[in-house]
């Protein structure tokens, strides 16, 4: 995935409710590769990276940690799938 993708999956986790599932082949690599991304812009600091409970192999989420009215992010709520 080049930068211009991965910056717009953080964008769309940053205006998804909960947050979305990234399918990847390597998501530890992808995952590495957005906290640098992450660093650039501290309105992504809200934004966590969650290895799926479900397919830990072949998919992650991005997730965020708060949401804007200050409530914790989600627990057993599933993240909506990324589109691609």
């Amino acid at each position: 995935m080049n930068e211009s993708a991965l910056l717009e999956l953080l964008y769309t986790a940053l205006q998804s409710p909960l947050g979305i599932v990234v399918e990847t082949s390597d998501p530890e690599l992808c995952k590495a590769k957005l906290y640098t991304l992450r660093k650039q812009d501290p309105e992504l600091a809200c934004l966590s990276f969650l290895t799926s409970p479900v397919d830990p192999a072949g998919s992650f989420w991005i997730v965020k940690k708060e949401t804007s009215d200050g409530q914790s992010g989600p627990d057993e709520t599933y993240p909506e799938p990324a589109s691609g």
